[in-house]
């Protein structure tokens, strides 16, 4: 059977580009519980529609979304709370900074 690690390769992506968001389960219910976020991927959404169609689909929403949310008051707004309470981790991206705190909410 055929499996697609999304979630890891978004990780490993990560790790080379440390702007380039992390898709996990975490992320995903937080995404679509709380900001409304459209995600298909292992939501059950769009049956009609491949699996690769789902991560296409999810890696542009979540790149859309950390873009907007990066440049939005409330995002900037998290990244200084980030900085102000981890001055040692100010270094890491505001990418990451964002991680930390929607995987700390779950």
């Amino acid at each position: 059977k055929e499996t697609y690690e999304f979630s890891l390769c978004t990780k490993l992506l990560h790790t080379i580009n440390p702007n380039a968001p992390i898709y996990d389960s975490k992320v995903r219910k937080y995404l679509s519980d709380v900001k409304g976020v459209d995600l298909w991927f292992n939501t059950g959404k769009k049956q009609n529609k491949t699996t690769e169609d789902k991560i296409v689909h999810d890696w542009n929403e979540l790149c859309k979304w950390y873009n907007g949310f990066l440049e939005s008051g409330e995002g900037k707004k998290w990244v200084d709370w980030f900085n102000n309470n981890f001055p040692f981790y100010s270094g890491i991206s505001d990418c990451k900074k964002i991680d930390c705190i929607i995987f700390a909410t779950n």
